[in-house]
C-alpha cells in the first residue's frame, strides 16, 4: 500500500524528496518517477511494521516537515 502526498507549493517532487531525505533520513519517492502526472507528489510506502511507521512520523515532526 502506498500513500501519495502533494508537495508544498513551489517545490517539485525531486526537490521535496531530497529535502525529506536530508532532514529525516527517510526515503520517499518523487512522483515524477512515475511519469509527468506524478509531478507535485511524493509516494510513501506503508508496507512496514507500525513501530517503523511511528518512527517516521516522529522524524517528520522533529524536522517540522509540512504538507499542504
Amino acid at each position: 500500500m502506498y500513500l501519495w502526498i502533494e508537495t508544498p507549493v513551489g517545490k517539485g517532487s525531486t526537490e521535496f524528496a531530497l529535502d525529506v531525505l536530508q532532514n529525516t533520513g527517510v526515503v520517499v519517492t518523487p512522483g515524477n518517477a512515475f511519469g509527468e502526472a506524478g509531478e507535485g507528489y511524493v509516494r510513501i510506502s506503508l508496507i512496514t511494521d507500525c513501530d517503523r511507521l511511528g518512527e517516521v512520523l516522529k522524524r517528520f515532526q522533529q524536522a517540522k516537515i509540512k504538507y499542504q
